[in-house]
This record gives structure tokens, C-alpha cells and sequence, in this order.
């Protein structure tokens, strides 16, 4: 007697929609994501009374970790990444069910959007804040010569002065020796004839303790004691 092969019965498909939105995480803490999707799957080797609920809970905490690195302007890019990552079966997500894949919709809401325009800006004003401070305040000569750009006509009015203690201001304004410098400037617009010796012992005794300090201000020019007696 010959017998037919056995066929195995293809496991069920199960589709659902999501209309609801969700929020996911975004890189920018308070701006969400909304999310609708659709989800695909086979029944996994146990029993569970919502499956639904499961699929959906599993697919938003793996949308979360690709949106959470995402910028909430950036929505197709965000839409992209999470339904390459979700759009194919991967392995047995649980026991209920298996071979899931979804499609996601991102979006946001108006509110989002909004919040999201001002972040990014406030991003790039900081941005370009910083490259000033480095690029351009903290360097004296470069801060003339962008001010002359700007202003030609205040060629013989500036006062290189003025914009070293700018540059000095942002290079070094936070530390706590900083007042120190401005006592310095101070003195040495004060100090006569009968001063000048103290003054040297003060610099020398500067250069000694903390040179880079004397180093980054170019306070070492000063010469020395003995130099101040010749």
C-alpha cells in the first residue's frame, strides 16, 4: 500500500490595526512621536488571552529604542528606520506569538511640531555661540578684525585694549582667578615710577606659581626684578 506525504498545515496569520496613536520617545526629551501601525503575526506554542495587547506592547518598546535617537523633525528618516527594523520577521518574539512584523505611520502633533521648530533653533543659535566663542571672541586680533569688517569707518576709534578684555572675558570669565586679571589690568594702568619694582616682583612671583596662567595672557613679558633695576 502506498501512502500520501503528510502535508503540515500552514499556521494562521493574524493582522491588526492600530488607528490609536502612541507616543514614542524622541531624541529631544518632552517631544514625542505619535505612532499608528499595523501589525502581522502567527500564534506562538502558548495560549494568551491578548495578543494584541502583546504585540503591541513589544513592537512600541523596540520603536522607542530607534525613535529615541531620532530628532522629532526628522520624521520620514525616524519612519524609515523603525519599519526596516520591524517591517521583517525576526526571530520568536514569545511564546504567543512568532514572525511578527508591522508598519509604522510616524507623525507630530502640532504642538510637537512647534516645540520641536524652537528646540532646533535654540540648538543652533547655541551651536553657533559656541563656534564664536571659539573661533572668533576668544582671540583678540580676530575679534578686531571681524568688528573693522563689519564697521570700517571705526578704523581709527578702536581700541585694541577693549577687545582683549573681551577675548579674556570669554576664554577665561568662568574661572575663579579671572577677577584677578582685572585687578592686574588695574594696577598697571595705575602704578607710577615708584610702583614699577613691586609690580615686577608681582608678576615674577605670577610666573612662578602659575605659569600657565602667565602663559595663556602674555603676562610674561614683564621681565624680572633684576631687569626692572637696569
Amino acid at each position: 500500500m502506498r501512502w500520501g506525504r503528510a502535508r503540515r498545515a500552514e499556521a494562521r496569520w493574524y493582522e491588526c490595526d492600530f488607528p490609536e496613536p502612541r507616543q514614542l520617545r524622541s531624541a529631544v526629551p518632552g517631544i514625542p512621536f505619535d505612532a499608528c501601525f499595523r501589525a502581522s503575526w502567527q500564534p506562538g506554542p502558548e495560549h494568551h488571552r491578548n495578543p494584541e495587547a502583546a504585540v503591541a506592547d513589544d513592537l512600541l518598546r523596540r520603536a522607542a529604542e530607534i525613535t529615541s535617537t531620532c530628532r522629532p523633525l526628522n520624521v520620514a528618516a525616524a519612519q524609515d528606520a523603525v519599519n526596516a527594523a520591524l517591517g521583517r520577521p525576526g526571530t520568536d518574539r514569545g511564546a504567543c506569538c512568532s514572525r511578527l512584523t508591522a508598519t509604522f505611520q510616524l507623525s507630530l502633533s502640532d504642538r510637537a511640531r512647534a516645540a520641536a521648530e524652537q528646540s532646533e533653533e535654540d540648538r543652533q543659535h547655541v551651536s553657533r555661540l559656541r563656534f564664536l566663542r571659539r573661533q572668533l571672541h576668544s582671540d583678540p586680533e580676530l575679534l578686531l578684525l571681524d568688528h573693522l569688517d563689519r564697521h570700517p569707518d571705526a578704523v581709527k576709534e578702536v581700541d585694541l585694549r577693549d577687545f582683549q578684555r573681551v577675548a579674556r572675558a570669554v576664554r577665561s570669565g568662568s574661572t575663579t582667578w579671572y577677577p584677578l586679571l582685572d585687578c592686574l589690568e588695574q594696577l598697571s594702568e595705575r602704578i607710577g615710577d615708584d610702583d614699577f619694582y613691586a609690580m615686577k616682583v608681582l608678576l615674577k612671583t605670577f610666573r612662578e606659581t602659575v605659569p600657565q596662567l602667565v602663559q595663556e595672557h602674555g603676562l610674561g613679558d614683564a621681565g624680572t626684578p633684576e631687569e626692572a633695576e637696569q
